[in-house]
């Protein structure tokens, strides 16, 4: 079975070595291959640069600067589509809950999928896993360096609902998640969530439903890996 993998940006999911008054024990999630490793700022540089070649001559003639040519780099056209979804099952006795994610527009065209909680965790459960994929989705881009429009589609109405605030967070075990989620909506431009029937989420099930596949030891499924999924970035993936 593969091992889970976590991810810096999200909730610190290790068990604490003295559990004590209000210390969750929350799992490792398993976030996607290409996660943001977020790290704090390094201390600020002061000072001035100078530079050590010396000065080059004034230029004689004036130049025409409209002759020179220019190069124009600007960030990718959004907005970005986002679709994500959870799935948890009972597979050989032990709750498995896995993500997987979809992102297109803006040159972008990446699916990932994976556990969200290690299996047979007793956060093991389908609120987790939409939650984490919504957030392994969103630290993509960051880490990609997109910060314009993300439109999210998915079919948790806790999810949508909690973001929207019509919803309070009261679970426990759930808000280290709602704090990273929000804390990368911040990220960008402007976050639309949106609310979708199951139908028109298809592909993310699709992945969710393989992210399950892991959790699965290889023995139980005759020996057969998940199914990569289809990562094409135009050009934007490493």
């Amino acid at each position: 079975m593969p091992a889970v993998r976590p991810g810096a940006g999200l909730p610190d999911l290790r068990t604490p070595a003295r559990p004590g008054p209000g210390s969750p024990d929350v799992p490792k999630v398993r976030p996607g291959r290409d996660l943001l490793q977020l790290s704090g700022a390094g201390p600020a540089r002061t000072g001035s640069y100078r530079s050590r070649d010396p000065e080059p001559p004034p230029v004689s003639e004036p130049v025409d600067d409209r002759a020179l040519p220019r190069g124009v780099a600007s960030p990718p056209a959004g907005p970005v589509e986002v679709g994500f979804d959870g799935a948890c099952e009972d597979r050989s006795g032990r709750k498995v809950a896995a993500y997987g994610y979809t992102l297109r527009g803006a040159g972008f065209q990446h699916d990932d999928f994976g556990l969200a909680v290690p299996p047979g965790h007793e956060r093991a459960t389908n609120n987790v896993a939409e939650y984490v994929g919504v957030i392994c989705a969103l630290e993509w881009l960051v880490r990609h360096g997109y910060t314009g429009e993300v439109h999210i589609r998915g079919d948790s109405q806790l999810v949508q609902r909690q973001f929207t605030g019509e919803y309070q967070v009261r679970a426990e075990h759930l808000r280290p998640y709602h704090d990273r989620l929000m804390q990368l909506v911040a990220s960008f431009r402007a976050v639309r969530f949106e609310w979708v029937p199951r139908e028109q989420n298809s592909r993310a099930d699709e992945l969710s439903k393989r992210g399950i596949e892991l959790g699965v030891p290889r023995k139980a499924r005759g020996g057969r890996a998940p199914n990569e999924p289809r990562s094409d970035a135009g050009g934007n993936a490493p």
